[in-house]
């Protein structure tokens, strides 16, 4: 495990103090692309036309600039220590999401099939919740450190 941490030098150390094994903190891109399907309307008329119609250019451009500071924000982040595992969801420093369990029992990628074409992110199932971690650049470097600390499959 040690091994895999010093390989992955783009990636954060663990926390000062913390008994984890294992830590990441990064962009959360399926938060983010969540956030921008509402700013495009969801299949209706986005919020800056909207916001245009209403309040004029000012307030459209206004809006986007909102959007851009909650996409910037939005956070994910893991810690693996022996005693468990806990998945945050942040925007910026707040937590709006705290997920713990104590093992990972799998990781893949976060695309279809769960293979690295087409993949965005992580997932990590704990507790049989799917949670989606990274962004497409940590992506192979996550799954790579993630991969070996899921707990043995009974087969």
């Amino acid at each position: 495990m040690e091994r895999h941490r010093r390989m992955t030098p783009s990636l954060p150390d663990k926390p000062s103090g913390s008994d984890a094994t294992f830590y990441f903190s990064g962009q959360d891109s399926l938060s983010q692309f969540m956030v921008w399907i509402l700013v495009l309307g969801a299949g209706c008329l986005p919020i800056p036309f909207l916001v245009w119609w209403f309040g004029g250019k000012t307030a459209a451009i206004g809006s986007v600039g909102i959007a851009l500071v909650v996409l910037v924000g939005l956070r994910a982040s893991i810690a693996v220590s022996p005693s468990g595992v806990v998945i945050t969801k942040s925007w910026f420093f707040v937590p709006y999401w705290r997920y713990e369990a104590p093992a990972i029992e799998d990781v893949w990628f976060g695309g279809d099939w769960g293979e690295p074409e087409g993949a965005s992110g992580v997932v990590v199932k704990i507790k049989g919740k799917e949670i989606h971690l990274g962004s497409r650049k940590s992506m192979h470097r996550l799954h790579a450190a993630l991969f070996p600390l899921r707990e043995a499959s009974p087969r």
